[in-house]
């Protein structure tokens, strides 16, 4: 190797490479993660038509869907999508058109541009093809496209292949939902539509395939679900009976329900059903078994005999799912079985007792299926198994659950009180969980069970005596002191310690709960009765611990009506607290046996496992809130009605005075500055319902009136006493009798008003509609119409807002209400708030008031008040004009007006309510 030449440079140092971290990026906002993918999918749906790999192709329409289904919002690649539609691949032909019908309606132009394929398709030799598009084509739900839609349905519904009807026929209840759409423009030929579709699913009901037949019966329910679904004839009945063995699993309960509802002629043809019937109670499939049930009970309606053999027919198949099936469908069957027990008396319970083994908890099932069990052994016991279920229950009140546990008790409670030689053994062995302290909440619920056992034993208090004095200050659960309490109140005389145990619970009734405190009441005052030198002070005590109770109103109320009652008469408190309670020979209230009866129309449906009517779980149609009604879509029916006053109310004539027309171009004023708001007279009332109910603010309205005109030294006294008027519209009336008796004049103002016989008394309710409001306004002589305007400062605190406003409004309506004045319509329209009042008479002469409240400037409004007066409702029919009434009783419904509103502003000034 050559040596370096001496002149040669010297080689470079060898290069170091340092790596300088960056900088943390900042937080990035309103980034759209997957606008780099949908751009990507757009440009890969674009090139699939020039795709070969078939594979490729459904990979690219997979993740279409994929995000469609995730909620991503894809809409924008529909014209992509509806390009492709023409594919061969009947795969890739499912998603496209499972996209389009996503979005059709986000893209009604578009959409038309698919409507070429959809016909083509529906011509298809391929019957899954034709039946694909169709069913697509129906739920495109646009009503542009009901010409293309509709004929397709109705050829598809003659189509030689099944699977092709069974589209057509879900299509054509599509199609009446598009049709009853148009039925605002051109009623007549939708609804001749309509009834040809109606006419062709009738015919489908005897389609030789069993699933269009089972669509067509879907399809009839939903169309006539206003009149009760598909009406059953003979001839349907017999149809799908005798054809009943070519249904599926889905398709028999469908028919079972069907014929259900069927009501035979003769009692040979209820047996006739019955016989076909009776094949299905083998199934293994517990929808069908229930469905079929539920005809057996529905054909042996009123027949007790029948009943019964039915209830024998259908024990060993329902047993058999209650104990062979999963958990879900034994919970279920069980329901049902229990249902049967409590509706069908004796010979129910007699036919299922037998069986009661079979019902026995087992370790594995879970907590509601031995809930369930529980409440039918209680309900199938009798007094030949009672010994062997109290034992067999006994064991589960040890259970590792509480809730078992009590209920547990619960059903050792309900078989004592419905088997009489049962009672001493349950009572004994309540007892002995008592004695055992193996939990708190144990023991009260022994105590709640013997509680009920002794509405019935009554005699049975002389074993409890012990029991109750040595654990009734140990227990802390609140349904067990209460059980405690009732026992010493309603058996203090066979309780000698009665007195003073209850002394100690006085002295902590601040830490006990509501149930207690209430309860404490009851059986103290039962108690001073038979023990008057040692419950006087305890019952004082308790008496003025819960006067000052703040917490719970009705605690407050009970113990101020015992005190007066006890003030008032000792010897009628005595008769009427201390009477014995007769034993109750049913602890099933009525509204049980009620709730039973009801659901067992309802058989095999979600109302059985709930317990509770269907109506309580489903919203079927719309409930009106506090009485407001919405207003109609088309505003012409309401314009008639009560919200009329609010155009013509302000074109009246005849106010001379300057007032008045400075106060009539305010409001056209107001309306002009809410017509620039794009609001309407109309859509700022609200119409109110005739009925009300009475508020908290009532309530303290008569305390306090009532307060203001009785003095007592004693401050007991003083709060009793301010409870003795329900409302301020009956301590008027009694301050009206009282001037009537003295001879007595009352003076408003500076005038003197009519003598009483001549004063107004309104009538409590008052039914009347808009439309004759309305009427009696137009024909309501200006001349006669009383007309007031008033400055009102104190309502000046309450108008900050315009939500205060509107809440002004509604306490106006409660405010007149209690006075028994109604409200009509009442909103606000700009800076006026309007509302319009009415009220009758004992002599049924109707007043009509308008009231309108002006808020600007808001420190000064100033309240109008216009009132007419109509003739009693007798001459209405005779003239159908209003009779004249004197002015004295206008002024005077003017006056109860304002008085009510007056009471509503002290009330929330004194209240800190502003």
């Amino acid at each position: 190797m050559a040596a370096a030449s001496p002149s040669a440079p010297p080689p470079p140092p060898p290069t170091h490479h340092v790596v300088v971290p960056r900088p943390p990026a900042g937080p990035q906002f309103f980034v759209d993660q997957k606008r780099g993918e949908l751009y990507e999918l757009r440009q890969v749906l674009r090139s699939l038509p020039t795709e070969r790999d078939v594979t490729k192709q459904r990979d690219a329409l997979k993740k279409l869907i994929a995000y469609m289904t995730v909620g991503l919002d894809v809409s924008r690649l529909f014209a992509d999508v509806v390009m492709l539609a023409s594919t061969a691949d009947l795969v890739q032909k499912k998603m496209i058109y499972q996209y389009l019908t996503n979005y059709a309606d986000t893209n009604p132009s578009l959409s038309l541009l698919a409507i070429n394929t959809f016909q083509k398709d529906c011509n298809d030799e391929d019957p899954r093809l034709r039946g694909l598009a169709l069913r697509s084509l129906c739920s495109l739900r646009l009503s542009c496209m009901l010409e293309y839609i509709e004929p397709a349905a109705r050829k598809g519904a003659s189509d030689p292949s099944p699977y092709v009807r069974r589209a057509a026929v879900m299509g054509m209840l599509k199609v009446c939902k598009l049709l009853q759409e148009l039925m605002a423009t051109d009623e007549e030929s939708s609804l001749q539509r309509i009834d040809e579709i109606r006419q062709r699913l009738h015919e489908a009901l005897f389609d030789d395939d069993p699933q269009v037949t089972i669509n067509a019966i879907c399809a009839l329910n939903e169309l006539e679900a206003e009149t009760g679904g598909l009406q059953v004839t003979k001839k349907i009945a017999t149809h799908f009976l005798n054809r009943i063995k070519r249904f599926s699993e889905w398709g028999v309960c469908v028919i079972l329900n069907l014929v259900a509802s069927y009501q035979p002629e003769t009692e040979e043809e209820a047996f006739d059903v019955m016989n076909i019937l009776d094949d299905k109670l083998k199934s293994s499939s517990a929808a069908v078994v229930l469905g079929c049930a539920n005809c057996f009970l529905e054909l042996t309606r009123g027949n007790a005999e029948l009943r019964k053999q039915v209830y024998c027919r259908l024990k060993p198949p329902l047993l058999t799912l209650a104990t062979t099936g999963y958990p879900e469908i034994a919970h279920t069957i069980l329901r049902h079985i229990l249902l049967i027990v409590q509706t069908g008396g004796e010979d129910a319970v007699e036919i299922f007792a037998g069986e009661s083994r079979q019902l026995f908890c087992r370790y594995t099932d879970p907590s509601y299926l031995k809930a369930t069990k529980l409440q039918t052994l209680a309900a199938i016991a009798t007094e030949n198994n009672c010994v062997d279920m109290i034992a067999e229950i006994r064991e589960y009140v040890c259970d590792a659950d509480a809730d078992i546990a009590r209920q547990s008790l619960a059903a050792l409670g309900v078989i004592a009180c419905r088997i009489p030689s049962a009672a001493d053994d349950v009572v004994t062995l309540l007892l002995s969980f008592v004695e055992m302290e193996l939990a708190d909440f144990l023991a009260s619920a022994a105590f709640v069970i013997l509680r009920d056992i002794l509405r019935k034993y009554t005699k049975m208090i002389s074993r409890l005596v012990e029991a109750i004095r040595i654990y009734a200050l140990r227990l802390s659960d609140g349904e067990g002191v209460a059980a405690v309490v009732w026992m010493l109140g309603e058996f203090s005389k066979n309780i000698d310690d009665a007195p003073y145990i209850l002394e100690e619970i006085v002295d902590r009734f601040d830490e006990e709960p509501p149930v207690v405190r209430m309860e404490l009441l009851t059986a103290a005052t039962k108690t001073f009765f038979n023990y008057p030198g040692e419950m006087q002070p305890i019952l004082g005590k308790l008496l003025e611990k819960a006067v000052n109770d703040t917490s719970n109103p009705d605690i407050h109320d009970k113990a101020l009506f015992y005190y007066r009652f006890l003030k008032t008469s000792l010897q009628d408190a005595r008769r009427i607290l201390s009477t014995p309670l007769p034993p109750a020979e049913e602890l099933e209230s009525s509204a049980d046996r009620e709730l039973s009866e009801r659901l067992l129309e309802e058989f095999n449906s979600l109302a059985v496992v709930y317990r509770l009517p269907s109506s309580a779980f489903l919203c079927v149609s719309p409930i009106p809130f506090r009485g407001k009604l919405a207003l109609p879509a088309n505003a012409s029916a309401a314009k008639r009605g009560a919200l009329a006053p609010a155009l013509f109310l302000d074109g009246r004539e005849g106010r001379g005075t300057e007032r008045e027309q400075e106060r009539d171009q305010q409001r056209e004023r107001a309306r002009e500055r809410a017509r620039e708001r794009g609001e309407n007279d109309l859509d700022a009332l609200e119409v109110r319902h005739e009925s009300f109910r009475e508020s908290d603010e009532r309530r303290h309205l008569s305390e306090e009136s009532q307060g203001e005109q009785r003095g007592r030294s004693n401050q007991l006294g003083d709060l009793l006493l301010a409870l003795e008027a329900d409302t301020a519209a009956d301590l008027l009336d009694r301050q009206r009798e009282d001037s009537r008796d003295n001879g007595a004049r009352v003076s408003s103002g500076a005038s003197r008003e009519a003598p009483a016989s001549d004063r107004l008394r309104l009538a409590s309710s008052v039914t009347l509609d808009s439309a004759t409001f309305q009427r009696l306004w137009e024909e309501a002589e200006d001349a006669q119409t009383l007309n007031e305007v008033h400055a009102v400062p104190q309502f000046s605190p309450f108008l900050s807002a315009a939500d205060d406003v509107q809440a002004l409004g509604d306490a106006f309506e409660v405010a007149a209400a209690q006075s028994r004045i109604f409200t009509m319509a009442s909103g606000v329209l700009g800076d006026v708030l309007k509302m319009f009042f009415y009220g009758e008479d004992e002599d049924e002469t109707l007043y009509l008031c308008e009231l309108q409240l002006t808020l600007a400037p808001p420190e000064a409004p100033e309240l109008s008040l216009a009132v007419k007066a109509a003739a009693p409702k007798s001459d209405f029919s005779a003239t159908g004009k209003p009779s004249e009434i004197k002015s004295s009783r206008q002024r005077e419904f003017a006056a109860v007006l304002r008085r009510a509103l007056d009471r509503h502003a002290e009330f929330r000034t004194s209240h800190n309510l502003v």
